[in-house]
C-alpha cells in the first residue's frame, strides 16, 4: 500500500507543481504585465521588462529540474569499507578498566582510613591499661610474625601488574583473535560521525556516507538529503 502511494505521489507532486507555474505565468505575464501596465497604463518598457525578468528564472528553474531528471542527483561514487575502529576501543576499554581500578582503591583507603580512626578513638576513651613504651596500649601485630611470610603492599598510585593487568591482557589477546582486519581501512584522522561517534553507515550501499544524505530506495543508491521540500517536489526528484 505504502509503495502505491508513493508511486502516486511521484506522479501527482510534479504535475500539481509545473500547473500551478503554468498559471503563475499567466496571472503575472499575461493579465498584470500585459494588460494592465503595457495595454491600460502605458507602461511598455517596463511590463517588457518584468516579462523577461520572470520567464528568465521560471526558465533557469525548469532547465535544472532537466539537468536532474536527466544526470539524476549526485550519487556516491565510491564504496568506501568501514573504518578500523578496534585500537580505539581497545584503548577505550583500557581507561574504562583504569577508572575502576583507581575508584575502587580510592573506597578501601576511605574504608580503611574510617576503621583505622573508629579504633583509634574507641582505645583513647577506653585509655585505662598503658605501658610507658605504648602509651596507648596498642599492641603490635608484627611484632612476632616472620617476615618472610609478609607480602609488601604497592606504593599510593601504583597497581600491581601481575594482579591487576593480567585479566586486562588475556582480554585483549581474545580480541585480537576473533577481529579480522582484513575487510576494514585504517580510519583518516579526522571523519564526520554520528552522536554516538561513530561513522554513518548505510547497510544498502555496504559503504560509509556522508551525514547529509540517505538511500534512495528508487536509485538504489546514497544521495544528499535535502532538507527542506518545496511542495514535496523532492519526492520525485529523489533528493
Amino acid at each position: 500500500m505504502s509503495n502505491i502511494i508513493a508511486s502516486i505521489q511521484r506522479k501527482c507532486y510534479p504535475t500539481f507543481v509545473v500547473s500551478g507555474l503554468g498559471f503563475l505565468e499567466y496571472a503575472y505575464c499575461y493579465v498584470f504585465c500585459y494588460t494592465k501596465l503595457y495595454k491600460k497604463l502605458n507602461h511598455e518598457s517596463t511590463a517588457i521588462a518584468l516579462i523577461i525578468i520572470s520567464n528568465f528564472f521560471i526558465l533557469l528553474l525548469l532547465f535544472n529540474w532537466a539537468l536532474i531528471h536527466i544526470v539524476g542527483p549526485g550519487k556516491v561514487g565510491i564504496s568506501v569499507p568501514p573504518y578500523d575502529l578496534d585500537p580505539y576501543f581497545k584503548a577505550g576499554k583500557r581507561l574504562s578498566k583504569l577508572e575502576k581500578k583507581a575508584k575502587k582503591l580510592v573506597e578501601v583507603y576511605n574504608q580503611d582510613h574510617n576503621e583505622n580512626e573508629t579504633q583509634t578513638d574507641k582505645l583513647e576513651n577506653e585509655g585505662s591499661q598503658f605501658d610507658s613504651t605504648n602509651p596507648k596500649g596498642i599492641s603490635n601485630p608484627f611484632s612476632d610474625a616472620d617476615s618472610s611470610t609478609l607480602k609488601p603492599l604497592a606504593p599510593a598510585g601504583k597497581v600491581n601488574d601481575n594482579d591487576t593487568d593480567s585479566d586486562s591482557d588475556e582480554e585483549d589477546d581474545n580480541d585480537d583473535d576473533s577481529y579480522d582486519t582484513q575487510e576494514y581501512v585504517t580510519p583518516p584522522s579526522i571523519f564526520q560521525c554520528n552522536k554516538d561517534g561513530l561513522p554513518q553507515w548505510c547497510s544498502h550501499c555496504k559503504s560509509i556516507k556522508v551525514l547529509r544524505s540517505h538511500h534512495s530506495s528508487k536509485l538504489q543508491t546514497c544521495v544528499p538529503k535535502m532538507d527542506h521540500y518545496f511542495c514535496k517536489l523532492a519526492v520525485e526528484l529523489d533528493c
